[in-house]
């Protein structure tokens, strides 16, 4: 049981970093382009999960949240 909710924290983690790491990527990278280019933006997910940096975040969320539940939980 305590895994299972290791587990679910890791995700909700997970869930949260790739909701801040969208808004940041549409912040940082793509207005800067779209100001330049008549303000229209333009947002492909596909390539975006292609990127390495994406799953590197996703991996960290998803290890940080359960190894901090994990140790919530044991204490």
């Amino acid at each position: 049981m305590v895994l299972l909710k290791c587990a679910l924290a890791g995700l909700v983690g997970s869930a949260v970093a790739v909701s801040v790491y969208v808004v940041g990527y549409l912040l940082l990278v793509v207005r800067p382009i779209a100001r330049h280019h008549g303000g229209t933006v333009g947002i492909d997910v596909r390539a975006m999960l292609v990127r390495p940096l994406f799953w590197v975040v996703m991996a960290a969320a998803f290890a940080l949240g359960c190894v901090w539940e994990y140790r919530r939980v044991t204490r």
